[in-house]
């Protein structure tokens, strides 16, 4: 159903080797991570990201949806379960 819709919009789709981010940003990349991550035990979060993605999938079913995209951070936390740890320094 996507597929279509966007056919029906677009007339082709175009394939870039460059990204995009990269070209506009001003800062150079970070040489090391930023932070650890780590999973969140079931205990913490309330459900496993397995059951997570189960009752994703069936809120889309129920309302004809047929994709979803995540693109906030805060969200893709939550739904692998997952925290940033940051060190501090003193």
């Amino acid at each position: 159903m996507i597929y279509e819709t966007f056919v029906k919009s677009c007339k082709e789709l175009v394939p870039i080797k460059d990204n995009l981010v990269d070209m506009i940003s001003s800062e150079p990349k970070p040489t090391e991570p930023l932070s650890d991550l780590w999973i969140l035990k079931q205990e913490f979060s309330g459900m496993n990201s397995h059951d997570k993605v189960m009752y994703v999938r069936q809120k889309m079913k129920e309302n004809n949806c047929d994709c979803y995209v995540v693109t906030a951070l805060d969200e893709i936390a939550w739904l692998l379960n997952s925290i940033k740890y940051e060190k501090k320094t003193l």
